[in-house]
């Protein structure tokens, strides 16, 4: 399936000119929707609009090296709002751009999941990424296999997308099966943070009867770091 174009949605004259783009997330199957999504995005971006949304479509499905440039652009855009719209499920690495967002929903009958990666065999190249010492030439070694390289820099991105992933629900929890719309909630993944939105409760129970509202919004979830 073709990606979805970017779509800048009308602004209300409400806002004071501030504007919301809505960002499609479609299949991406190969390299060239892959750039032509990155190069829209940072488009976007450019344009300094007030909020972005992020809406999940059609798996959303993308390679690793995709979802990390989106996730950086996006992280670097400090003064965008970023809230997300998983319209379907979301499997692998685009699940990193919707725990970006500030404030998220999700399809009731939807799921979030991270198939895992295949075991790959281990080989020299995963040293020459770590140690220094590593590329001194040794005229004993077998020359690196370059698909070796391949896998290697594949196993890097996907630690990356782990790290960014345990920042706000265990890895085992994504991999191990889909997580569905109630298991999303209990981790305080959907609208906002469950920790603040216990706090937003304590306080309006703790105000005067004439002074408490009669529901309590959640407050905005800080973007990662």
């Amino acid at each position: 399936m073709p990606m979805k174009k970017l779509k800048p949605s009308p602004s209300p004259s409400r806002m004071g000119g501030n504007r919301t783009v809505l960002v499609e997330i479609a299949c991406i199957p190969n390299q060239g929707e892959a750039a032509n999504f990155l190069k829209q995005l940072v488009k976007v971006i450019a344009r300094k609009p007030s909020r972005i949304v992020l809406r999940f479509l059609a798996g959303s499905v993308m390679n690793p090296d995709t979802a990390l440039s989106a996730y950086e652009l996006l992280q670097d855009a400090k003064c965008i709002q970023i809230d997300a719209e998983a319209v379907s499920s979301i499997f692998g690495p685009a699940l990193i751009l919707f725990l970006l967002a500030e404030r998220r929903t999700m399809r009731r009958t939807g799921f979030l999941f991270f198939p895992p990666e295949e075991a790959r065999r281990r080989n020299r190249a995963r040293d020459l990424l770590r140690d220094v010492e590593a590329w001194k030439e040794d005229p004993e070694d077998e020359e690196t296999d370059a698909r070796d390289w391949v896998g290697e820099i594949r196993r890097v991105q996907i630690a990356s997308i782990q790290s960014i992933v345990q920042r706000h629900i265990l890895w085992s929890d994504v991999t191990g099966k889909p997580l569905g719309f109630e298991a999303a909630s209990d981790y305080g993944l959907l609208g906002g943070n469950r920790l603040t939105n216990y706090l937003d409760q304590l306080e309006a129970e703790m105000l005067p009867d004439s002074q408490a509202p009669t529901s309590v919004p959640p407050r905005s979830q800080a973007r990662p770091e």
